[in-house]
């Protein structure tokens, strides 16, 4: 539920051991027992491993051979970041010659050749396609490793426009200043607006798009009080808490967790909450874009993070394991 719009102001690997709850579930102890709560907007810059095609001419590309969505990793062999490669590859010889394209399409990689066409216009080769170099929005860090690893958004982020992304990514975060809200209306879910304190001074890096969310390098690591992991086994319905920045500055809102899911495996939805901080509701009305990844606390123990609002109740929402998020 982070806010991505393109242009727009959005691994360590915890190795874990399995044992047995008394409910006869597996159990997943994460190494990072304790942890800095994080609750600072962070934006996104993220680059997949290549461009996403966002249009098809099908006057050039006939038959269904790339889709929007798609991403092209490679043409002829030779790795593409922007379109100034595609544009490079494509009249590098001045001829015009079938190109071989490497395309991710639904997590399968496919070789495709296809014939450039002559733009009478600028009378450069062309493929037919429009590209996205990345992806960027705004989101929410959840927490920072006594090492220095950030786990941000609680869920993974793709294209708004195409659907597109993977878990083969990098990227930066920067410093985000939140300036305002938009509120819910109409079904449609509320958002913060922020602005990059220093477009030019990353704090930190992306290197992983997992299915519970971003994990990567903080420059400057953790700071301020350790809280410990909660297993989930003990996170159980009633009061909680959210640490979040929803005005530029970070605190503690109340809220109540209405269910915790006896999940059995790493999944998303573990919890469904119910923001009940009148400060909260008077501020935002609830839960909006922008505020995935924010800490979710019951009984002092890192419980969890929001991920996802009700777009028909924005005062409740989803909420995801802090185990999971620790072993993404």
């Amino acid at each position: 539920m982070g806010k991505f719009r393109v242009k727009i102001f959005l691994l360590a690997v915890a190795i874990s051991a399995v044992f047995f709850d008394v409910y006869g579930y597996p159990t997943v102890f994460a190494v990072e027992t304790e942890v800095y709560i994080g609750g600072f907007p962070v934006i996104i810059e993220m680059y997949n491993e290549g461009l996403i095609v966002t249009s098809v001419t099908e006057e050039y590309v006939v038959d269904g051979k790339i889709n929007k969505g798609d991403i092209i990793t490679r043409i002829n062999g030779n790795e593409v970041k922007s379109a100034g490669d595609v544009n490079l590859l494509m009249n590098d010889s001045g001829l015009r010659v079938p190109v071989e394209l490497s395309v991710c399409h639904n997590g399968n990689e496919l070789k495709i050749k296809i014939m450039p066409e002559l733009d009478v216009c600028t009378e450069k080769y062309i493929l037919g396609l429009t590209f996205k170099e990345q992806i960027s929005g705004l989101g929410t860090v959840t927490c920072v490793s006594k090492n220095g690893n950030y786990y941000a958004l609680g869920h993974s982020i793709s294209d708004p426009e195409t659907g597109a992304g993977s878990e083969n990514v990098d990227g930066y975060i920067y410093k985000s200043e939140i300036i305002g809200v938009q509120r819910a209306f109409d079904n449609k879910a509320g958002r913060l607006i922020g602005k990059c304190v220093d477009c030019k001074k990353p704090i930190g890096t992306i290197e992983s798009n997992g299915t519970f969310g971003l994990v990567g390098r903080l420059n400057d690591g953790g700071n301020g009080d350790l809280y410990p992991v909660a297993d989930r086994s003990v996170i159980k319905p009633g009061k909680a808490q959210i640490y979040a920045d929803v005005d530029g500055q970070r605190k503690f809102y109340d809220i109540e967790i209405v269910k915790a899911n006896r999940q059995s495996e790493a999944a998303e939805k573990s919890l469904v909450i119910k923001v009940t901080d009148k400060e909260l509701l008077q501020s935002t009305g609830g839960i909006v874009q922008g505020m995935s990844g924010s800490p979710i606390i019951q009984n002092g123990k890192l419980a969890g993070a929001v991920t996802h609002v009700f777009t028909n109740d924005p005062t409740r929402g989803y909420g995801v394991y802090a185990q999971w998020i620790l072993n993404n």
